[in-house]
């Protein structure tokens, strides 16, 4: 077998290889398809709000004027929220940037 049959065996076989990954992948993707659909829909939600911060505030409002037991208790839990995303979004970028001082 000369140097060049070795190298397109090597490459066939490798594209078997990527073939069946691809195969994978897809299947397990759609497994989670409905989760990254739910995401898309709730950072569209978060966008809005960040874009249109009256209509949040106005929302407070009418859910405080109306039942103010139930606006505090849902308050807690945004607030409790809020918090939770921001410390994870500071855990994500200090991992990612010593990650990326690894290499």
């Amino acid at each position: 077998m000369t140097p060049r049959d070795d190298i397109l065996t090597r490459k066939a076989r490798l594209a078997e290889r990527i073939a069946g990954q691809r195969a994978r992948l897809s299947e397990q993707v759609e497994s989670v398809q409905p989760l990254i659909r739910l995401a898309d829909k709730g950072l569209s939600v978060l966008r809005t709000a960040r874009a249109h911060p009256g209509w949040v505030a106005a929302g407070v409002g009418v859910l405080i004027a109306l039942r103010p037991k139930r606006a505090i208790t849902i308050l807690r839990r945004g607030f409790f929220v809020w918090r939770t995303y921001r410390l994870a979004q500071r855990a994500l970028a200090g991992a990612l940037a010593q990650g990326l001082n690894r290499y």
